[in-house]
């Protein structure tokens, strides 16, 4: 069984890309690209497009239009003062889904494909995503023990030191882009802003898949994203 997943349906004007980088966290991903003017397409890696991710609540909502139980759903997300829409309509037989001012209509075997994905992506996830708490809870419900918190971070898998500055290396995805910061899914589920002055690696902004960055060690420190060498 494979643990990432990556489709892209394209038409003339409008391509959304749906992306699971692991089963068992509990999203994927929607990246939408325009053709610009010129004919040539939006690139996802200088910043242009759309992404937004998709809760396991939400999945199951898209799961409910495509399977035909209900004729349209809707729903909208908001980040730093920017709200996106994101609705899933059926118009006949043509399923029309629009994220932000991206609209991309499916049909026929478009649509036999995306109700095969999500319907996969969705048992998948109920079964490696969803798991019971764990024994070594704290007394007070809900409140993270030492071990779960380690669990949502990482070692970096190589120290560089130039100067007072040290680095690691770190393997994250890609999820977003702006002109000063990237933010990157780490390995442990977290994610976070990483300021691009403080990433010493090419990276690309394109790639649905995890990719190593050479970054800061401060700035890892700082959003807790590592754990402190034994």
């Amino acid at each position: 069984m494979a643990d990432k997943h990556d489709y892209s349906f394209f038409g003339q004007k409008t391509g959304l890309i749906l992306s699971s980088s692991s089963r068992s966290q509990p999203h994927f991903f929607f990246k939408c690209v325009k053709k610009k003017p010129d004919d040539s397409w939006e690139k996802l890696k200088s910043g242009e497009g759309k992404t937004v991710k998709i809760s396991l609540e939400e999945m199951a909502m898209i799961k409910s239009v495509l399977e035909g139980r209900l004729k349209e759903w809707s729903t909208f997300h908001k980040r730093e003062e920017i709200t996106t829409t994101i609705s899933f309509k059926w118009d006949d037989v043509k399923l029309i889904v629009a994220v932000g001012d991206y609209f991309k209509p499916l049909a026929g075997a478009q649509v036999e494909i995306m109700k095969y994905l999500i319907a996969h992506l969705f048992e998948e996830k109920i079964a490696h995503a969803t798991t019971l708490p764990s024994p070594a809870m704290t007394e007070k419900e809900g409140q993270e023990s030492p071990d779960q918190k380690r669990s949502s971070r990482t070692r970096g898998e190589e120290v560089r030191v130039e100067g007072k500055n040290a680095q690691l290396k770190i393997k994250g995805v890609m999820t977003g882009e702006t002109d000063k910061a990237v933010m990157i899914q780490f390995r442990g589920g977290k994610e976070s802003w990483i300021p691009k002055s403080t990433i010493h690696s090419e990276y690309d902004g394109g790639r649905l898949a995890e990719q190593e960055f050479l970054i800061d060690e401060w700035v890892l420190k700082k959003n807790d994203l590592i754990l402190s060498k034994a």
